[in-house]
């Protein structure tokens, strides 16, 4: 993870995400920290592994930690959002790389966490 400083046109090392290297996930912005959702683990010409893992960062720390996991099916490519306290996850792919037309509204709140 690298942090931006546009002021001083510099770029931080930061801490190193702990979970296994993805794709097409989903990052959001909740309450000051930074949270990673889901994604594409590995893909094959029949099916991807997809990931249903949340991941939150906060920055104050400089550190890591794995929530529980996402509520909703597991996917990869999709798209999200907050409004107001809540974070919304919809459409992508899951691991038959169908199309979802679903969206789902999440807290993202610690208390689910796992080690």
């Amino acid at each position: 993870l690298w942090e931006y400083d546009p002021d001083a046109d510099r770029w931080a090392r930061k801490a190193t995400f702990p979970g296994p290297s993805r794709y097409r996930g989903v990052g959001l912005s909740l309450n000051g920290k930074g949270y990673l959702v889901g994604g594409i683990l590995a893909m094959s010409r029949e099916a991807a592994r997809v990931a249903s893992d949340t991941w939150e960062y906060d920055p104050g720390t400089d550190a890591w930690r794995r929530q529980g996991d996402f509520t909703g099916p597991a996917r990869g490519a999709a798209v999200g959002f907050v409004l107001g306290t809540r974070a919304y996850i919809g459409t992508g792919t899951n691991a038959g790389r169908e199309t979802l037309r679903d969206f789902w509204g999440t807290d993202l709140v610690p208390g689910d966490e796992r080690d």
